[in-house]
């Protein structure tokens, strides 16, 4: 009979370990993660930049009209369904299509 007893009372330990880690890793998955996309995080222009403002012109046109000879040497077209790198180059110039094939935005990256 006391056999029984400690088993329930092994049961009942490891049913409460169980539920405290649920807990933990259900309160682990509520914290919030901030990247750091501040004013400034980022260059805005210089070497390390690719001077992205300087082709807004490109917004809304259609891919086949992208004059590729006036880009920066570092670029790259990045279509609507397309997978890429998630690697940041300060220094490329990253042109986003809509799933029309016109350019939708032009960052750094």
């Amino acid at each position: 009979m006391a056999d029984v007893g400690k088993n329930r009372l092994e049961g009942m330990k490891m049913i409460k370990s169980v539920a405290a880690a649920l807990a933990l890793g259900a309160l682990a998955a509520c914290v919030h993660i901030t990247v750091n996309e501040a004013q400034g995080a980022r260059p805005t222009g210089g070497a390390d930049s690719c001077d992205a403002g300087l082709y807004g012109y490109l917004l809304g046109q259609d891919e086949a009209s992208i004059d590729r000879r006036r880009l920066p040497k570092s670029f790259r077209i990045v279509c609507a369904e397309c997978m890429v790198t998630q690697d940041f180059r300060p220094d490329r110039l990253s042109i986003h299509l809509g799933a029309d094939k016109k350019v939708g935005s032009v960052r750094c990256g």
